[in-house]
């Protein structure tokens, strides 16, 4: 290795990971324990446990290549998701983002998933400055401009966003240096080596991430006209000599041919193949505010150019174009190789916006007519993969431009360009604020299901609740725990979902959210073997059912066909037997009178023909539909319930008139039920939904006013609740009973400071109370010293306010009186901040003053 070499692997190692501990910070605290998960912040304290999102999806991906390599799992099988009961269908073969998940498997072999995770990342961004650092030495003599265009490629924040976020860009962008290098390398020495490399590089960034892997190869003319240019002393046959330098590519364009081939039959298998249209690219680009919005958010923060970086490269350009007229002038071809980039900048800046770019995006709708496969691209901002090189040795020729202006000071130049430099390093820091997601190294329920399996020598197969279409990053979670304990999983995690899964796996085990699982249902899954049920106590939104998830339990506790193992804090695990069975002692569970609704209904704003929408600020959202003598009718939209003899509908109302009330299940149609208001007040009318015996979608239909009919509101609930108060009726509704994450212990929720996110994590009954006045007290304990706060309380009728919030504090009774001024839904909410662990027990709501 020659001197100047040496210093660039070692100047860039450490350049590395300087640049690494400032920007990925606290990640260092949590080398062992934790991996990056968001380059925003989105947590209090930057880190908590298993939080769900890309990040474990492609852990699991890494995991199964170090499952493959220690013979865990067959070569080129993904066993653990979507597995219906044959392992050898599960063959899927595919690079398993190689060579990556290579080092990984050697690195976690040694330190675990996190060590393994974060110094394969820590690899990258070494290559890359080390690549750009090579590739920027091959245009300029400068050192400062060599280490600079190293430091300008680790420090754009589109690569923190990728590589902190879990995507597999984060560790793919490393190869396009790697491409520039090698084609510089043959193009200009004629070194059949550099065809190899350049070869080789676009094959793995293939293997790494497409979208990449995509525009690297749109960017290879453009680097090669910038080394064909950069040519010091152009000689007759040089195009021979260069295209035989480049033939070893072809050999790799073969490879990639075949391996996309592969990637293009999986795609259509999942219907993503036919490219995403102008309005899916829409909601994923940013918009122009984001090149210089400071700590932006979500896509805005993707396309951050921000002030430094704009201004040295306009500074680079004049001290280049001045540096041109000096005795050490540079050579007219570098200022012309700067413009070069430079314009290749502002094509990458403008094609980074889609359809928000200039002009309503002209120039992205153009790209997109003239290269095909552009079409498949849906974040638009990905072609910012590019731009870390494409500015590094823009930054590297204007450094260069500035050194030869100052030549007779070289030392006092070197250090004003590094000030310049570190000043757009801490620019590009600040926008860089990273969430930590701690790595659980046990999960009681599923290891319970292992050891029952492996005692009853069969394979553990499971389903896990809650089931998804295939494409939740939730389900990210259940791919953890499976690859941790060797369980094969019915559902998965999949941006590219089959559409086998959903038509025949999803929509036929969907029912199991609700904690309905029928004779058939069970046979089903018998014959996929799958034997355990397990649910996700805290991964339950509103999105998988109309109830909270204790419906859930309640229902799959009280199956014959479900023997009862575990339960372990947030994951419940379940047995299925042959036949009716004595199961486990269940843990003493909240029988909850009332199941609460997650479903309503702003009826002016449902589907509806020749109703008239009111505006009126006692109305649940802000306005009613007002129905008149004559064929108007309004229909909710569907929502897919389990049978509940319970069920019903409960419809705020007012008006003189009659109407019909129909329930539409699947195709079928209710008789309709006479129902009348009578009366200007807000009313609430009860219709229960009867003969609903299977898993369908249910759609309340309002038809035939006779008279005027004015309605607000419609939830769909179960359960008993009573619509009539007086002073003195009391209800106490177990913690469990309402809307919550934690998990779940004799009828209270605990809430953990490790897993539970500072949130609304517990809320309820939003079930209609009468006007009058009310003392709704929330019952907690926590082992915090007192007075220690624990959260905030807020009682609500309507989504958005979000005022009047009382303190929950350790050892202190959180009591609210509320006066309830109109018949609405009321909701308790309670959020969580994260500063201890704390127990809800339970929600008391008195009635102490009837209305006037």
């Amino acid at each position: 290795m020659n001197p100047r070499s040496k210093h660039l692997f070692t100047g860039t190692l450490l350049l590395t990971l300087a640049v690494w501990l400032a920007f990925a910070w606290p990640l260092p605290r949590h080398f062992f324990d934790g991996i990056p998960m968001s380059s925003q912040n989105v947590e209090k304290g930057h880190a908590r446990a298993m939080l769900p999102g890309d990040h474990l999806q492609l852990l699991y991906h890494f995991e199964l290549v170090r499952d493959m390599l220690r013979g865990r799992i067959p070569w080129l099988h993904n066993v653990y998701e979507f597995n219906t009961g044959d392992d050898a269908q599960r063959y899927r073969p595919g690079a398993y983002f190689a060579p990556f998940s290579l080092p990984y498997a050697l690195f976690a072999s040694a330190g675990g998933r996190a060590f393994g995770w974060n110094l394969t990342g820590l690899l990258s961004l070494w290559i890359t400055a080390l690549a750009t650092g090579a590739l920027a030495g091959r245009f300029t003599r400068s050192r400062v401009a060599v280490f600079g265009a190293a430091l300008v490629s680790l420090v754009l924040p589109f690569r923190w966003v990728n590589l902190l976020g879990g995507s597999p860009a984060g560790l793919a962008m490393m190869w396009v240096p790697v491409v520039a290098l090698g084609l510089d390398m043959a193009l200009r020495e004629h070194r059949a080596a550099g065809g190899v490399l350049a070869g080789a590089a676009l094959l793995l960034c293939c293997w790494s991430d497409l979208q990449v892997f995509f525009f690297c190869a749109l960017s290879v003319p453009l680097w090669a006209i910038l080394s064909w240019i950069g040519r010091p002393t152009p000689r007759r046959g040089d195009v021979k000599a260069a295209w035989k330098a480049l033939a070893p590519i072809v050999v790799f364009l073969v490879l990639i041919v075949l391996y996309r081939s592969l990637r293009h039959e999986q795609l259509t298998a999942s219907g993503v193949a036919g490219g995403r249209s102008l309005t899916e690219v829409g909601l994923f680009s940013p918009t122009w505010r984001g090149l210089w919005q400071w700590a932006a958010e979500g896509l805005q923060s993707h396309v951050y150019f921000g002030w430094m970086l704009p201004l040295l490269l306009v500074l680079g350009g004049i001290t280049l174009f001045r540096s041109l007229r000096r005795q050490q002038a540079v050579p007219p071809v570098v200022f012309f190789l700067f413009l070069l980039c430079c314009a290749a900048i502002a094509d990458v800046v403008i094609l980074a916006l889609g359809v928000h770019g200039p002009f309503g995006g002209v120039v992205f709708k153009i790209v997109r007519v003239l290269i095909p496969p552009y079409s498949m691209v849906r974040q638009a901002a990905k072609i910012y993969c590019l731009l870390p090189t494409l500015a590094a040795l823009a930054m590297a020729l204007g450094i260069e431009g500035w050194m030869r202006l100052a030549s007779s000071s070289a030392r006092r130049a070197g250090g004003l360009v590094s000030v310049a430099l570190l000043l757009l390093a801490l620019e590009m820091r600040f926008q860089v604020r990273p969430t930590i997601c701690l790595l659980d190294d046990t999960q009681g329920a599923y290891a319970v299901v292992a050891d029952d399996a492996r005692t009853a020598g069969v394979q553990p197969r499971a389903l896990v609740i809650p089931i998804w279409p295939g494409d939740s990053s939730w389900a990210s979670l259940y791919e953890y725990y499976v690859q941790m304990y060797g369980l094969r999983m019915v559902n998965g995690y999949s941006p590219a979902v089959p559409r086998e899964y959903v038509e025949n796996v999803f929509r036929a085990l969907e029912s199991a959210n609700q904690g309905w699982l029928t004779d058939d249902q069970l046979a089903r899954l018998a014959e996929m073997k799958v034997g355990y049920v397990l649910v996700h106590e805290n991964a339950f939104p509103e999105k998988v059912s109309p109830f909270p998830v204790t419906t859930t339990l309640h229902r799959l506790l009280k199956n014959p066909r479900l023997a009862f193992l575990r339960q372990a804090e947030n994951v419940w695990a379940f047995r299925i037997e042959p036949q009716p069975g004595a199961s486990l002692p269940a843990p003493d569970f909240p029988a909850c009178a009332a199941s609460f609704p997650a479903r309503r209904w702003e009826w002016e704003s449902v589907l509806s023909e020749q109703g008239e929408t009111v505006t009126d600020e006692r109305a649940g959202g802000g306005g009613f539909l007002r129905m008149e003598r004559g064929a108007s009718w309004a229909e909710t939209r569907p929502a897919r319930v389990a049978p509940d003899p319970t069920l019903r509908w409960l419809i705020r109302g007012r008006g003189t008139g009659n109407f019909q009330a129909i329930t539409v299940a699947g195709e079928n149609r209710s008789e309709p039920s006479r129902l009348s208001f009578g009366s200007e007040a807000w009313t609430w009318l009860e219709v229960p939904i009867k003969e609903h015996h299977v898993f369908q979608p249910l759609r309340l239909r309002i038809q035939e006013a006779d008279g005027r009919v004015e309605l607000d509101l419609a939830l769909l609930a179960a359960g008993d609740w009573p619509l009539t108060w007086n002073p003195g009726d009391r209800l106490e509704i177990p913690a469990a009973c309402l809307f919550h994450g934690g998990y779940s212990d004799e009828g209270a929720v605990i809430f953990r400071t490790r897993y539970d996110p500072e949130a609304a994590l517990l809320y309820g009954p939003k079930r209609p109370l009468p006007e009058g006045l009310y003392r709704i007290e929330l019952v907690h304990e926590s082992g915090a010293p007192a007075g220690s706060p624990l959260g905030r309380l807020n009682i609500r009728t309507r989504d958005d306010d979000d005022s009047g919030w009382t303190p929950v504090r350790a050892g202190q009774p959180c009591v609210i009186t509320w006066a309830q001024t109109a018949n609405l839904p009321v909701n308790a909410v309670f959020v969580y901040d994260r500063a201890h662990d704390v127990k809800v027990v339970k929600l008391i709501i008195e009635a102490t003053h009837a209305a006037r």
